[in-house]
C-alpha cells in the first residue's frame, strides 16, 4: 500500500485534471517512428516507453497552473496561521484578565462571608439581634450570587451546589 502512495506523490501534479491536454501530450510520436528492430525487442521498447512517459508526467507537474494554486494556497495558509497566532494571544490575554477579576471577586466573597459569620457570632454572644453591617453584607452577597436573565447554571455546578448544601459537618467518613 505504501508504494501506491509513493507513486501517487511522485506522479500526481496536483490541481485539476486536464484530460484534453493529457491526450495531446500522450499522442504516439517517438514510439512509432523508431526502427522495427527496436520495436521488436521487448526490453528496448519498454525502456523507450518508460522514458517518454516520465518527461510527460514531469512537465504536467511543472505547469504554471498548479504552481499558481500552490502559491495562493501557501499565502493563504501563512495568513491563516498569523490569524491563529493573533487569536491565541488575544485568548491568553482575556483568560488572564478573567482569572484576575475572578480572583478579586472570590476574595470579596470570602471577606463578606467571614464578616457575616463574625458579626453573627458577636450578636449571639451579646444577645443582640441586629447589626448595622448585616444588611450591607447581605446585599453584597446578593450581588455576587445574582445571575443575568437567561443565564442557566450548568448541570455540573447545579449538582455541586446541591451536594454542598446537603453536606453535614457532623458526619465524618
Amino acid at each position: 500500500m505504501q508504494w501506491v502512495k509513493k507513486y501517487w506523490d511522485q506522479n500526481y501534479p496536483g490541481g485539476e485534471y486536464d484530460a484534453v491536454g493529457r491526450r495531446e501530450r500522450g499522442a504516439p510520436s517517438t514510439a512509432t517512428t523508431k526502427s522495427p528492430s527496436a520495436a521488436s525487442s521487448g526490453r528496448v521498447s519498454a525502456a523507450g516507453k518508460k522514458a517518454t512517459k516520465t518527461p510527460a508526467a514531469r512537465s504536467v507537474s511543472r505547469g504554471g497552473r498548479p504552481s499558481a494554486l500552490d502559491n495562493q494556497s501557501a499565502s493563504a495558509i501563512i495568513d491563516l496561521n498569523k490569524q491563529i497566532a493573533e487569536l491565541k494571544l488575544t485568548v491568553d490575554g482575556l483568560e488572564k484578565e478573567r482569572d484576575f477579576y475572578f480572583g478579586k471577586l472570590r476574595e470579596i466573597e470570602i471577606e463578606v462571608q467571614e464578616n457575616l459569620e463574625s458579626i453573627e457570632l458577636a450578636l449571639a454572644d451579646s444577645g443582640k439581634t441586629e447589626h448595622e453591617a448585616i444588611p450591607v453584607l447581605q446585599n453584597i452577597q446578593n450581588i455576587l450570587y445574582s445571575t443575568e436573565e437567561g443565564f442557566e447554571v450548568p448541570p455540573e455546578e447545579e449538582e455541586a451546589n446541591k451536594a454542598s448544601v446537603e453536606y453535614d459537618d457532623d458526619e465524618t467518613f
